[in-house]
């Protein structure tokens, strides 16, 4: 699997765990998947703009980029964010 694309390729499952139930009946299910599966192709994050106010994140800095990967790449380093997800009215399986 080539390392640049591993992270945005679909899986053909997502590992799951059951957990108990909420106090409200819910069922709790914790999975894993890469972060990049979720990110369309033509995604783009509008950079925040000082003068605007517009926008919602810092443009990339490319020193950061690089120390962020070499870390990653050492294993030094995880990206634990978690998404939760909440399904209603599922019928099947």
């Amino acid at each position: 699997m080539n390392p640049i694309t591993a992270p945005f390729q679909r899986p053909d499952t997502v590992p799951i765990t059951v957990g108990s139930k909420l106090w409200s009946g819910a069922q709790v299910i914790s999975g894993f998947m890469p972060a990049g599966v979720l990110i369309p192709d033509s995604y783009i994050i509008p950079a925040y703009d000082t003068r605007t106010k517009q926008g919602y994140q810092r443009p990339p800095q490319e020193a950061r980029i690089n120390s962020l990967a070499a870390d990653l790449r050492k294993e030094r380093t995880d990206l634990p964010t978690a998404i939760l997800l909440n399904l209603r009215n599922v019928s099947g399986e």
